[in-house]
């Protein structure tokens, strides 16, 4: 995301994105109930199909800059060394490690 908002506008737009995720998750079954209420069934899943291709034309609409390709090169020792690492934090912290025991 700061690669499309920019990083001074980072904090904003993540927020701006749960609540919107949230909105959407708490008035979407309601309407989607109201719909199949009101038009029936079949109405309201061409409706929810006819938002999902606007959705596409929409993402497929947005032109983004190219971003600069990093070219590293990872060894296995390196990827060894981070997953080490990662699983040293994962045994450090005792809510993950409870939660990933499952």
């Amino acid at each position: 995301m700061p690669e499309v908002v920019g990083r001074e506008h980072y904090m904003s737009a993540v927020a701006l994105s749960q609540m919107t995720f949230q909105l959407v998750q708490l008035a979407g079954p309601a309407l989607g109930g109201a719909l199949a209420g009101t038009l029936g069934t079949r109405a309201a899943f061409l409706l929810n199909a006819a938002t999902f291709l606007l959705s596409a034309a929409i993402i497929w609409s947005v032109r983004f800059p190219p971003l600069p390709v990093k070219r590293e090169r990872t060894t296995l020792a390196a990827v060894r060394s981070d997953f080490r690492e990662g699983l040293s934090f994962l045994w450090s912290t005792p809510a993950l490690r409870y939660g990933s025991s499952w």
